[in-house]
């Protein structure tokens, strides 16, 4: 769901907004709360998912006035979806409008809460990434720990919270042993075979001390990698063949879709 590296990091963004069509969240929606994005009923609806990939488009060619537009016209038509903030809050964010896009997690959130709270891990998720942006570690952590409360067995949730206990430049959020210990969950739940989770386990593995097996998962992640999608990989495991962790600091790098 994000990507990471030197350049880019697990950030909410408009890949999120096309994720969130099949999330939790909304199947939590068609098994009886409101109405469904992912299986279409109505007219209205169907013109909600227009709309919907229209933002994605026009936030994606940077045309941001069209984008507050029709994201405008979205709250109108649906002021209620807890789809509809978190899509403002992947578009706020690529539009480096943080605030806004903490706000947009709020309301999901409260949404969420009221009326399908078994569902409320992805906007814990879609906040704890935009205090990241925001430059606040702490409250980040706190939010993935929410978002893996409402679901330990989610691999991303895992994923999510191991790869920030391994690689924050805020020592007071790394813990290594922790950060093994979630990765772990996220791989075994995953299958062992996704590259982006092995990727974190190594970090993790070197926040930990053992450098070796750092450098090993980390060879094992790069071959699963697509050969243009390494997300920084050479270089973590340049750093852990030299015994070195790696530490990456999201408030100063590009979102993922720059």
């Amino acid at each position: 769901m994000f990507s990471r590296g030197p350049c880019s990091f697990r950030i909410v963004t408009l890949t999120l907004a096309g994720v969130l069509l099949a999330s939790p969240a909304l199947r939590a929606q068609e098994r009886g709360w409101g109405s469904s994005w992912t299986t279409s009923r109505s007219e209205g609806e169907l013109e909600e998912k227009r709309m919907i990939n229209q933002i994605r488009r026009e936030v994606g060619e940077k045309k941001y006035n069209d984008a507050e537009r029709d994201l405008f016209a979205l709250r109108k038509s649906a002021p209620h979806h807890v789809g509809v903030p978190l899509i403002s809050a992947a578009a706020h964010v690529a539009m480096h409008r943080y605030d806004a896009a903490l706000a947009d997690c709020n309301v999901a959130i409260s949404l969420l809460q009221e009326n399908a709270p078994n569902a409320v891990g992805d906007a814990y998720e879609a906040r704890a990434e935009v205090y990241l942006r925001m430059g606040n570690p702490g409250a980040s952590r706190a939010d993935f720990e929410r978002a893996l409360s409402s679901n330990k067995k989610n691999p991303e949730y895992n994923n999510a919270l191991a790869w920030l206990l391994a690689t924050s430049t805020d020592a007071a959020v790394r813990n290594g042993p922790l950060a093994v210990r979630y990765a772990t969950t996220a791989n075994t739940l995953s299958g062992t075979h996704d590259a982006e989770m092995i990727d974190t386990l190594a970090a993790a593995e070197a926040e930990a001390g053992d450098f070796d097996l750092a450098a090993k998962y980390e060879r094992q992640a790069l071959t699963l990698f697509k050969a243009k999608e390494t997300h920084g990989a050479e270089k973590r495991l340049s750093l852990f063949e030299k015994h070195q962790p790696f530490r990456f600091d999201p408030a100063h790098s590009p979102p993922a879709s720059e």
